[in-house]
């Protein structure tokens, strides 16, 4: 179902839901976010899709290491890029 989706607010709750792994592995997790316009798609692939980024970035950050979160409007303005970094591994 399509719906209007708030990406800075998902992003956030999300990342709430990551922060006692976080803690628990003692990585710092931060999260930075931007006023963006809202978008209207299926909220649950997109939710999938963080979860799965959130995850991986935690797992593979050492203890005491820190991992980013970002969501910030495209130089074009037209779409939106979330950023995730952090000193792990990598892919």
């Amino acid at each position: 179902m399509r719906m209007e989706i708030r990406l800075p607010q998902l992003a956030a709750r999300l990342s709430d839901l990551f922060q006692a792994l976080a803690r628990e592995n003692e990585i710092e997790m931060i999260f930075i976010r931007y006023r963006l316009f809202p978008l209207y798609r299926d909220v649950q692939p997109l939710e999938r899709s963080l979860e799965i980024f959130f995850g991986n970035a935690l797992k593979h950050t050492p203890e005491g290491g820190k991992v980013e979160v970002a969501v910030v409007p495209s130089e074009e303005e037209k779409a939106v890029e979330i950023v995730v970094k952090g000193n792990g591994t990598g892919i």
